[in-house]
């Protein structure tokens, strides 16, 4: 992907129930779950016409 321009970023609760529907819809997982320190996880996906997306999962306390 293009990780030089803006992406949109949408906050989802469950990252990896969120990659099945993008993948479901017709996206392509570009870069799947990643740690971001102990903020949460993040991943990218395109859409089917090709534009760059990013999920984000906040790690919860406990």
């Amino acid at each position: 992907g293009d990780f030089r321009a803006p992406t949109l970023v949408i906050a989802v609760p469950a990252l990896e129930e969120a990659l099945a529907a993008v993948e479901a819809a017709g996206g392509a997982i570009v870069s799947g779950r990643d740690p971001v320190g102990d903020m949460g996880f993040s991943a990218y996906f395109t859409d089917p016409e090709g534009n760059l997306l990013g999920l984000w999962e906040s790690a919860t306390a406990g």
